[in-house]
């Protein structure tokens, strides 16, 4: 939507327009549940927390004063909510870099010729890919994780994350470079779809992924709600070493939101 639209339509659903409200919550509910999937990678978690934020951002929209850019002011509601969930969860120790490789690296398994002519193969590899690289991101601390997912995924400008995270320019490009630096490395030395001096391979960790289930291959989430269908290896290979990781995740593109969350305006009214 363009700022005058969106303008026009938080004025229409502040005075009880209800298909106003919920145009607002179609135009945003799929970045920010690409948001919260990048910071949770969990699918449940991030359905959660996406409409814990929508909630959120449609009980204060009064509050909106037409300062910002609205999803500037929608991004803050959603960082701060996805930072404290995390800071409050009694949830599994997060990954590490070390121990996320050691990991990857212990199950390299060469799938045999018949599944890899499997009309299967090359969608269960595209699962696989997209999940981990994911998952890579939970190896961040939350601060480096959504300044890395600002800068680099969703391209906002300095000054603009630095607004939705409270913090100076400054502060937040050292942050992104910091952030940035770790990504780089990790996938460089390990992702073989990143390097190809990277020693994992996803179809070596296909079997892995099917005998402990950490891949849904039967609803195939993270490719179905994926909105870019390029072709991304064949991109990657196209570019430069060291812009390889990020086009990989820009590549990626939002992933689309599993629920209608216009529909929590059911449980709010």
């Amino acid at each position: 939507m363009d700022e005058i639209n969106v303008d026009d339509l938080i004025k229409n659903a502040v005075n009880g327009d209800k298909l106003a409200t919920e145009a607002i919550i179609r135009s945003i509910q799929d970045k920010v549940y690409s948001l919260c999937l990048r910071m949770l990678w969990q699918q449940e978690d991030s359905q959660e927390a996406c409409q814990e934020i929508l909630i959120k951002v449609i009980t204060h929209l009064s509050q909106f004063n037409f300062k910002s850019k609205f999803e500037t002011w929608v991004f803050q509601i959603a960082t701060n909510h996805i930072i404290d969930k995390k800071r409050s969860s009694a949830s599994v120790k997060g990954l590490t870099f070390s121990s996320f490789a050691e990991d990857l690296l212990s199950e390299q398994i060469e799938p045999p010729d018949v599944e890899k002519n499997s009309p299967d193969f090359q969608l269960q590899l595209a699962e696989i890919r997209i999940s981990c690289t994911t998952a890579l991101l939970q190896c961040l601390d939350p601060e480096h994780r959504i300044s890395y997912v600002l800068g680099e995924i969703f391209e906002f400008e300095h000054k603009e994350a630095a607004a939705v995270l409270g913090i100076t320019a400054s502060n937040f490009r050292k942050r992104l470079e910091r952030s940035r630096e770790m990504v780089e490395a990790f996938t460089s030395q390990v992702c073989g779809v990143i390097s190809s001096s990277g020693k994992c391979q996803c179809k070596r960790r296909l079997n892995y992924a099917k005998s402990c289930g950490r891949v849904d291959f039967v609803k195939y989430p993270f490719v179905t709600s994926s909105r870019n269908k390029t072709d991304i290896l064949q991109y990657i290979n196209k570019i430069e070493q060291a812009k390889r990781t990020t086009a990989h995740y820009k590549l990626t593109g939002h992933f689309k939101s599993p629920n209608d969350f216009a529909k929590i305006l059911e449980i709010i009214s």
